[in-house]
């Protein structure tokens, strides 16, 4: 968001004449939400790329499993 996004939301909300310093709170709260979200989006990611990682190896291991079973009973 540039400044003058900023500053239009600003006025959108009912703050007639924005100063800087208003526009400056509102971009830095916004970088920092940003942040959080982006952050929280990794730790997702991960935690996802993890859980396919075990589920492939769940399968290989029933796989596994079932081999060493039909093996067993011959």
């Amino acid at each position: 968001m540039t400044r003058e996004q900023a500053k239009q939301a600003l006025i959108g909300m009912g703050v007639a004449e924005p100063s800087e310093e208003q526009v400056s709170k509102l971009l830095d709260s916004i970088s920092a939400e940003t942040k959080k979200e982006k952050d929280k989006n990794v730790s997702l990611k991960e935690k996802a790329e993890k859980a396919d990682s075990l589920e492939k190896e769940l399968e290989e291991l029933k796989k596994q499993n079932m081999t060493e079973s039909r093996t067993a009973r011959s």
